[in-house]
């Protein structure tokens, strides 16, 4: 079946880990088989996402994700611990084939062989505390669009937080929030990184998760960015006769132009959309900023 490893944010977690770990294992040997044998170009047809006791499981099919979590990951548990809100990554596990090697292979061709295997032929799999819930995408589905703006001052809040720890999320959307009684929660955090550390960053642009498709080319940036434009995503949700002129819309400016934009979520929030509009958004703790506009 594999080789196993096992990575976590602190020793208490290890038998949480280590239980989905084996679950995984007896319970998906026909994902694990597919992945390590996988052929080159073919499209695997395997869940992205499960779940096992209190446990949120994300599937990778690639081992380079692994050595992200091993990296930066456990410290951006461990600097998550206390916000509340926010569920990082807590452990991590990759399954690789064993390597068997038959005759002599120099050491650049031992190293192109373990890349391959690694970035082909693993599995890994990313582990966060289970939140329960609806995501934000179908709470704004079934709200009046007026009870928006609340539930978008606590993502702020928490996101806030989290940038207030020295984390960026790196993905924050409707999908990654979730909403049960009232409380909100970020989850999703493998696309994270430490804001004092760009070798922490992807190293792609990040594209914003709406029609408008704008490229955040400061990465430390992206998590506000994602924020200031979500507004216009949730209204569109909740609101069919605004999705309809929303979808038209070609040029972020003209965002501006929208007064069910300002009638919902104020005219605080509107004067930080006209920031990023133009291009002159808040340096320092933009998200916080951004809280503060809406608060204030």
């Amino acid at each position: 079946m594999g080789a196993l490893e096992i990575e976590l944010d602190s020793a208490y977690r290890r038998d949480q880990v280590e239980r989905t770990c084996k679950w995984f294992m007896d319970s998906h040997r026909d994902i694990i088989k597919k992945v390590m044998e996988i052929e080159d170009n073919q499209t695997l047809d395997i869940p992205e996402y499960l779940s096992h006791e209190d446990v949120f499981v994300k599937i990778i099919p690639s081992g380079f994700e692994y050595d992200w979590f091993v990296n930066y990951g456990k410290e951006i548990a461990r600097r998550l611990r206390g916000v509340g809100g926010a569920y990082p990554v807590i452990g991590a596990c990759m399954i690789s084939p064993t390597l068997t090697v038959e005759g002599e292979l120099s050491e650049e061709d031992m190293e192109m062989l373990i890349f391959e295997l690694i970035a082909n032929r693993s599995l890994t799999l990313f582990m966060s505390d289970l939140f329960p819930g609806m995501t934000l995408v179908e709470y704004a589905e079934n709200a009046d669009p007026m009870s928006l703006r609340e539930v978008f001052v606590e993502v702020v809040g928490v996101a806030a937080e989290v940038e207030s720890s020295g984390v960026l999320h790196g993905d924050i959307h409707p999908r990654n929030v979730m909403i049960n009684r009232g409380e909100v929660a970020l989850v999703d955090f493998d696309s994270s990184a430490l804001l004092e550390d760009p070798s922490s960053f992807y190293k792609v642009p990040g594209i914003l998760p709406y029609n408008l498709m704008i490229y955040v080319e400061e990465t430390e940036m992206k998590d506000f960015a994602s924020l200031v434009f979500m507004p216009p995503e949730l209204l569109a949700l909740a609101d069919p006769s605004f999705g309809r002129r929303y979808e038209q819309v070609q040029d972020p400016v003209e965002l501006l132009d929208f007064r069910e934009l300002e009638k919902v979520f104020g005219k605080g929030y509107m004067g930080m959309l006209k920031k990023a509009v133009e291009g002159n958004a808040p340096k320092e703790r933009p998200v916080r900023a951004l809280l503060r506009s809406l608060t204030s």
